[in-house]
């Protein structure tokens, strides 16, 4: 699962069969062995499980329909899945659970051989799973406190409380429904943010590495590739390149198996039990290595004097599996797509079905009754040995030493698939073709397309638990692959930079570009962003309407929204001095302003600081026709006059009578919050520093002439007017910018506050309690 640019991916949905190994099989004919087996029994003698469990030969089993591990749900909620993106037909099974039960509704991407190739798959799988329905279901094995009684690998499987019986066939036909088919190197726009292409992987009919993509992020996603040269295309490596971070996964579960010696030894094992009399069985999927084997065999038989036996390929979906592989030329290599042309077949087997030496049937019953003759071979599933036909010739061969059983799926262990029929008498030969990248493959791939960082599973990252001096068979690469386990959240490393936004050409011929530095120049823009799909696109600002020539009214339809103006944006350095020196000249009319030395300090030290003001209008702050509060700023830095406001902060009130000012709090004042409709009187024993909310109740500065002296004011009070004119006098000062301006020697103004001090014993009528501003 991922998470790029706001779209959640999700990469494959395969299902995990291996959990089908804990069921017995489930046999197309009543079979009197298995219907024998005795129910397992606790060791303190407890019985009540025998009728869920069998023990065969040493292993328990649970009988019942097989059921399969789901992706894991828990993390994250499904529905909110935007896109699912396919490999191959492998890792699309668990596709049905997803869009049927869990709230999907996104898109799925897949190549159409896949999309087809997995249909048969599902297909065959539901078909096996039903033919043989199971009259019980096993439920009471799964909780946690039966389960820990139990012995391995029944013990130690892994969330079986999630496990779930095989969808159905109309269930799998709506899942498909919902898949869009793409082609190799076909860009798709997913809302605009992210593009995904998909690209051969060289591994199956259809099978894909995929990029996902913005304007300047790349993560490519390797799952399921094969370098070697089969059927289908070969692997497109050069897409792969300047990605900033590769996933990797699906690589070969036997890297020290070869697939040509496995196919060799295939081959000429096959040949030996023929020549002795016996039966050849392969258990096998409809699609994939049976058509390289198939050519093999095609190309061996005749030398070894094979041309008399008979090669059965059994399959409720056999037909269209050998008719697919010979119209899906397009997906196929080079080779094998000029053969089309020609026109020959594709595939050899074409050849062999012609000629009678392969047969297909859709199971066991009707037509294959009659052809059927020994010695053979017979090709058919599950690889499993669960369910299938499979199940029929395992009863029936493996009694017989000369019958030879031959598995080449490497997704399942043969010696637990081989545990319910023991004991067996029949042979039993391991040859394992997967032709998925090795670890030497990856390393050769890794530094050729050289991602900046590479993400894969926990397992590829240090050597197989039964081989730890193996160093070769894990990754290898600079700087050391990020891994992960089962269930792991992951932080992908890359970082999102930059955005693409186009510039509307109008707009571009309307700028002027200065240069800073040789072959730097720079532009400002005053442009509107228009943003629709997760596309950016810089336009010019619209103009306002023309008043109207005529005085006639208009109509309620012919009215235009109003358009306002675009207000300057102020950017650049702040010359301080200057700054200080208009504000002392032109707004307050000469009175005298300090520095707040240590925040003007480092604001002259950033060479590009900025002016913010909050740009909300403020309708309050004055009336029509009244003055501009500090028509300094206007002169100086461009500020719009209209919709000022803000915070207006007096950090400290000096008198020149430095005795006035009450300090009995041992400088421990504190500032407390003071709006229009407060009473000053609220003023008390925190200091004299005070916050004033410019913009809760605005008030145009005034002079304020003829203040009475101490005697003419309540001790301990302010009467309503002249609570007014101090509201007024403290709002001469507003927050403009970053700066805080410092007032002292306000002279003109003759006003007294008491403003008491926390610990201070005096009293209101006492002179020192007052100070003079």
């Amino acid at each position: 699962m991922k998470l790029f640019k706001s779209t959640t991916i999700m990469l494959d949905c395969g299902l995990d069969m291996t959990s089908t190994l804990n069921f017995l099989p489930l046999p197309l004919v009543q079979s009197p062995r298995l219907s024998k087996l005795p129910g397992w029994v606790l060791k303190d003698g407890s019985t009540f499980l025998d009728k869920e469990l069998k023990e065969c030969s040493g292993h328990v089993f649970v009988d019942s329909v097989p059921e399969f591990c789901l992706p894991e749900t828990e993390l994250l909620d499904l529905s909110t899945v935007d896109v699912i993106l396919i490999s191959n037909y492998h890792c699309m099974m668990a596709l049905p659970y997803i869009t049927e039960y869990t709230g999907f509704t996104g898109t799925v991407y897949a190549t159409e051989p896949t999309v087809q190739i997995g249909r048969l798959l599902m297909e065959e799988l539901v078909n096996s799973i039903e033919r043989v329905p199971k009259a019980q279901s096993a439920s009471m094995w799964k909780n946690k406190e039966v389960q820990r009684l139990l012995p391995a690998p029944l013990k130690d499987a892994v969330e079986v409380s999630m496990w779930r019986k095989c969808y159905t066939m109309p269930e799998v036909n709506a899942a498909l429904s919902k898949i869009q088919l793409v082609g190799y190197s076909q860009k798709i726009e997913l809302f605009g943010a992210v593009q995904v292409t998909p690209l051969s992987s060289g591994y199956a009919l259809g099978s894909s590495n995929w990029i996902i993509q913005s304007h300047y992020e790349k993560v490519s996603y390797v799952s399921g590739s094969s370098l070697l040269t089969t059927h289908p295309q070969p692997m497109d490596q050069a897409s792969l390149k300047n990605s900033d971070v590769l996933i990797l996964t699906g690589l070969t579960q036997i890297p020290t198996a070869n697939p040509d010696g496995m196919v060799g030894e295939f081959c000429s094992n096959l040949a030996m039990t023929v020549r002795n009399g016996g039966n050849v069985l392969v258990p096998c999927y409809p699609s994939g290595v049976i058509y390289d084997l198939l050519e093999c065999l095609y190309q061996y038989i005749d030398s070894a004097g094979l041309s008399n036996v008979p090669f059965y390929f059994i399959s409720p979906v056999a037909n269209s599996s050998l008719e697919f592989s010979q119209i899906f030329a397009e997906w196929l290599c080079h080779n094998k797509q000029t053969k089309v042309y020609l026109p020959e077949p594709p595939f050899p087997h074409a050849e062999l079905i012609q000629t009678n030496k392969l047969k297909h049937y859709p199971s066991i019953h009707g037509d294959f009754s009659n052809d059927f003759k020994q010695p053979c071979v017979v090709f058919t599933g599950h690889p499993s040995l669960r369910f299938g036909d499979v199940v029929h010739f395992m009863e029936l061969w493996g009694k017989s030493s000369l019958n030879t059983v031959i598995f080449t799926e490497p997704d399942f262990s043969y010696l637990d698939a081989l545990a319910p029929y023991q004991p067996l008498a029949m042979k039993c030969v391991y040859c394992p073709i997967d032709t998925r990248l090795n670890f030497i493959q990856v390393s050769k791939l890794l530094k050729e397309v050289q991602p900046l960082h590479v993400v894969c599973p926990e397992q590829y990252t240090q050597p197989p638990p039964t081989q730890s001096h193996r160093t070769d068979l894990m990754i290898d690469c600079q700087p050391p692959a990020m891994s992960y386990r089962r269930a792991e959240v992951l932080t992908l490393p890359y970082k999102r930079r930059y955005e693409k936004i186009e510039i509307m050409p109008d707009l571009a011929d309307s700028l002027v570009p200065l240069e800073i530095k040789p072959g730097i120049s720079l532009a400002t823009v005053s442009a509107v962003l228009h943003t629709k799909d997760n596309k950016h696109v810089l336009q010019l600002p619209p103009k306002p309407p023309q008043p109207p020539a005529s005085k006639k009214r208009k109509r309620v339809s012919d009215d235009v929204p109003e358009c306002k103006s675009l207000k300057p944006l102020l950017s650049g350095s702040i010359p301080v001095d200057q700054f200080v020196q208009t504000l002392e000249k032109e707004a307050l009319q000469g009175e005298s302003l300090e520095q707040q030395n240590l925040e003007l300090s480092k604001e002259r030290e950033k060479e590009n600081s900025v002016i913010q003001r909050d740009q909300k209008p403020s309708p309050s702050w004055r009336s029509k026709g009244s003055p501009d509060p500090i028509p300094c700023l206007s002169s100086l830095c461009g500020v719009d006059k209209e919709g000022r406001a803000g915070e207006a902060k007096i950090v400290q009130i000096k008198t020149g009578k430095g005795g006035l000012v009450d300090m009995e709090d041992s400088g421990k004042s504190l500032a407390i919050p003071c709006t229009s409709r407060g009473t000053l009187e609220k003023l008390y024993p925190l200091g004299i520093q005070v916050f004033i909310d410019a913009a809760a109740s605005p008030v145009t500065p005034r002079s304020i002439h003829g203040a009475p002296g101490p005697s003419l004011v309540p001790p301990g009070f302010l009467n309503q007017q002249w609570r007014k004119q101090l509201r007024k006098t403290l709002r001469e000062v507003h927050k403009v910018g970053k700066f805080l301006m410092l007032i002292k020697n306000l002279s003109r103004f003759k006003c007294l506050l008491f403003l008491p001090s926390k610990n201070s014993s005096l009293q209101p009528h006492h002179p020192k309690s007052w100070v003079e501003f």
